[in-house]
Formats: C-alpha cells, structure tokens, sequence
C-alpha cells in the first residue's frame, strides 16, 4: 500500500491548486498510517485498518471535484485524466485494505465463514457429486415474481425471431465465425439458462456483426441488427442483468491487467483440460469469457467483469468446499484443495491482486495468501 500511496503522491505533486494540495494532505496522512501499522504489523487490530479506510474514503470523494480534469504528466500516468486516476487508486487502495480487514488474524473456520457466494455472473459452477468433479452449474432464468410474466413473454418472442434470422444467416454465405456467434447466442436464448450469459452472447454477435458488415447484404445486415436490439430489449426486462450492467460500469481494470487476468484464465483452463476433477465445460467456459475481452481493442466493460467474475466465482466454490468443515463434503473438499494446488502452482504472482481490484472481490486476495500459505496444512501434497 506505501507504494501505490507513494505513486500517486508523485503523480499530483507538480500540480498547483487547493483541491491538489488537500488530495496530497490526506496521502501523506494516510502514508504515515500505514507505516505506523507495519510498525505494529503483529498487534494490528481491525480499528487500525478502519483509520486507513476513513481516510481512503476522503480521498475518493475527491474524484466528484470538478477540477480534476487536466491531464498528469508522470510517467506511469502520463495524458491520462486526473479524476480517472484518483479514482482507480482509491479504489485500489480501498481493495486492498478490505483485504488487510479481512485477512487479521485469519483460521480456516473463520476465513470459510467470511467467504461469499457465487454471484451474477456469465458462469457459476457446482460440485457434481455423483461424478467427482467440478462442473458448470446449470442455473435457470430468475426473473423477479413483478418481472416474470412479461420477461419470459419476450424472451419466448426474441427465441422465434432468433431462430428464423439464424437459419436464413447459416443458409447464406456469411463468414463462419458470425455464423458461430448467432447460432451460439440463439442457443443460450433457447437454454433458458443465465440471463448474464445470454447478454454476453449478444455482445459477442453485435462485435461479430460489425466486423462483417460489408459482407452481409442490406437486408441480411438488419434482420441481424434487429436480433441483437431485440435481445437487448429483452435482457433489459431481467433484474440480474440489470445489476451486472451497473456493477460493471464500477469496473476500473487497465489493459495490462486486463490481458495479465486474461493470460491466468487460458493458462488455468489448460491445467483443468487435464483434470478428471473439471468436465469439459469448465476450461470451455474459461476460454470463452478470456476471449471476449479479447475480440475488440478496448474491451467493454462488461466483458471484463464477465471474465472476473467467472473467476471469482471459481474461486469462491474451491475455498468454499476446500475450507468446509462438514465431513459429508469430504470427497469434494479433497477435489477442491486439489484444484486449487494446480491453480495457485500455475497461475502468475499478480492474479489475486488483479482480481481483488474489482469491487466486491476484495476478499480474493487476502483468501489467496492464506490457502497459499496453508497448502501442506490441507493436506495436499
């Protein structure tokens, strides 16, 4: 933490105005904090982390200031805006010291009890108990008891207009891969299954959509465009999708560590090919959500938290069962601690942390290090 304060102390030192100084007041309070809790590192209590959360807090509220539009000129930061700046740091320092409140004093019982359950996300996965092995969980659409009539009324009309306009798109001599990303998404519309996942299918088609847009005639190029607004209309009736549209809007990733969270995921997917423990759909799911940050340049914001997301929610079912104290869930603790072996064995020294910077997932980090520290403990071998 002493050195990400550090950074963007440099960043705004050079720039003269009162809401620069304030901002480089509370980071110099804040530095001297943390020094005095490492200081202490052994005796820390949760209080000590609430007086660096407060004061986090502070400076994030600078980010709503009005001046903060002028560009940095320090290297790491150099032409971008200052309020983005301030508020990926905040963020990332709020990140990590939830991770230190978490992580004080730590057991096993007491990490499991603090662990979260899977959330929306374009996959969730689930122990198959009668295989042994981990799979993904079949998870039908839950539309609220107020929403549910008219979602699934739409949904029911948005599967047959898919239907025609995939059929005509795979009678024609349209390039393979948009036909690949229709019949997918007309699939997972036809599945009933993932609301979140059906929202990332269309944004895969829409992008397949414009890449090969001159070479569909006029009319095939609108029968498509009018699926995908049709199947955004009718993702827009679903809660869920909803509430992952906004927690994606609070995604500030940056492109490196976009592609290092990309390079973890294809690397743990080849690790879990060779796993009896994962069916073929969990590396296949993996693949999938690290190549939608890849199709576009700037990968939309929902695509990255899809990816992450899935990840955590992989992540939260192995510590889950890996922590878990019921001996009825022996067979898949072994499966989950065994996992997690290969993960941790795999994955790059920046995984947790890239992870932890998305909000809610602050708990990643700190679970890491301790299952980490603690693999022999498991008995894992």
């Amino acid at each position: 933490m002493e050195a990400r304060v550090d950074r963007t102390e440099r960043a705004f030192a050079p720039i003269a105005s009162p809401e620069v100084h304030d901002i480089l007041q509370l980071l110099r309070v804040l530095k001297i904090r943390v020094l005095r809790c490492r200081s202490k590192i052994d005796a820390l209590k949760s209080s000590d982390i609430g007086d660096l959360s407060e004061i986090i807090q502070e400076i994030r509220a600078f980010t709503s200031v009005p001046d903060l539009e002028f560009k940095l000129t320090q290297s790491e930061y150099q032409g971008r805006i200052a309020r983005e700046v301030l508020a990926e740091e905040a963020a990332y320092l709020r990140n990590l010291s939830q991770g230190m409140l978490i992580g004080l004093q730590l057991t096993a019982d007491g990490l499991h009890d603090l662990l979260p359950a899977q959330k929306p996300a374009a996959f969730r996965f689930a122990f198959d108990n009668d295989n042994d092995r981990v799979v993904v969980a079949n998870e039908p659409f839950r539309p609220t008891a107020k929403e549910a009539e008219v979602a699934l009324a739409a949904l029911d009309e948005i599967i047959v207009q898919a239907t025609e306009a995939v059929e005509d798109l795979n009678q024609s001599n349209a390039a393979p891969r948009l036909k690949a990303a229709f019949s997918r998404l007309k699939e997972r519309l036809s599945s009933y299954r993932n609301i979140v996942q059906v929202g990332q299918c269309n944004q895969a088609a829409s992008r397949m959509l414009k890449a090969y847009v001159e070479e569909l005639s006029a009319p095939q190029f609108e029968q498509m465009r009018a699926l995908v607004e049709g199947v955004s209309a009718v993702l827009a009736q679903f809660a869920e999708w909803r509430q992952f549209c906004e927690s994606a809007a609070q995604v500030a990733l940056d492109d490196a560590a976009i592609a290092e969270i990309r390079a973890d995921t294809l690397v743990l997917a080849q690790q879990l090919k060779r796993s009896a423990h994962a069916s073929e759909d969990v590396p296949r799911a993996l693949e999938e959500v690290a190549e939608w940050v890849n199709e576009d340049a700037q990968p939309d914001k929902r695509d990255a938290l899809s990816l992450v997301r899935t990840l955590e929610n992989f992540w939260s079912l192995l510590t889950r069962n890996a922590l878990a104290k019921a001996v009825k869930e022996e067979t898949s603790k072994v499966i989950a601690r065994g996992i997690i072996f290969v993960a941790i064995t795999a994955v790059s020294a920046g995984f947790a942390a890239n992870i932890s910077r998305i909000p809610g997932a602050e708990w990643i980090e700190a679970t890491f290090a301790y299952v980490k520290a603690n693999l022999q403990s498991f008995g894992v071998k």
